[in-house]
Order: structure tokens, then C-alpha cells, then sequence
């Protein structure tokens, strides 16, 4: 009798043991996985951040490219301008010199009448 009472204390006492492994595997279990999803919120949040500031730097880039086409043009336009004043005034020039030519022509044939 008494050897079946302390084999069922001896039984209750390994299956409480066993019980509180349980809980504290189950309990590390629990702590594991909530470690892991917050590992994972914060890669998730890292990963935006960052998709954030290569979506910020695109559009700069986007902008500052735009900006420089809209400049480079400006500045073709001014130099094209300035191009066809230069012309202008060499045909200005190159018409004032023709006409002395023939002014000079005109009196070098009255002076050889």
C-alpha cells in the first residue's frame, strides 16, 4: 500500500516536472516567436523607410534632369539668338561694304570719263 502511494507521488511529482517544461518550452515558444515578429515589423519599417527615400531621391533626380534639359535649352536658345545677331551684323557689314565698293567704283568710272 505504501509503495503504491509514493509510486503514485513519485508519478504526480514526474508528471508536474513534466507539465512545467511544457509550460516554459511553450512559454520560450511564445517569447521566440513574438522576438521574431518584431524582427520582422522593423525590417518591414526599415525596408520602407528606405523604398521612401530611393522613391524621394528618383523624383530629385527626375527633377534636377528636367531642370538641366529646361537650362541646356535656355541656353541654346540665347546662343542661337546670339548667333543670328552675328549674322545680322556681318550682313550689315558685309552690305556697307559693297555699297562703299560701289561708290568707289562709281567715282574711279566718273574720274576715268
Amino acid at each position: 500500500e505504501r509503495d503504491n502511494e509514493r509510486m503514485r507521488k513519485v508519478q504526480e511529482a514526474v508528471e508536474l516536472r513534466n507539465y512545467e517544461y511544457k509550460v516554459r518550452r511553450d512559454k520560450a515558444k511564445l517569447r521566440i516567436e513574438e522576438a521574431q515578429r518584431t524582427a520582422e515589423e522593423i525590417l518591414e519599417e526599415k525596408r520602407r523607410v528606405f523604398e521612401e527615400k530611393e522613391q524621394m531621391a528618383k523624383i530629385r533626380r527626375e527633377m534636377k534632369a528636367h531642370d538641366d534639359a529646361v537650362k541646356l535649352e535656355e541656353r541654346r536658345a540665347e546662343q542661337e539668338k546670339q548667333m543670328e545677331h552675328r549674322r545680322k551684323l556681318k550682313a550689315d557689314v558685309d552690305e556697307q561694304a559693297r555699297l562703299q565698293a560701289e561708290n568707289i567704283k562709281k567715282k574711279e568710272e566718273e574720274i576715268n570719263k
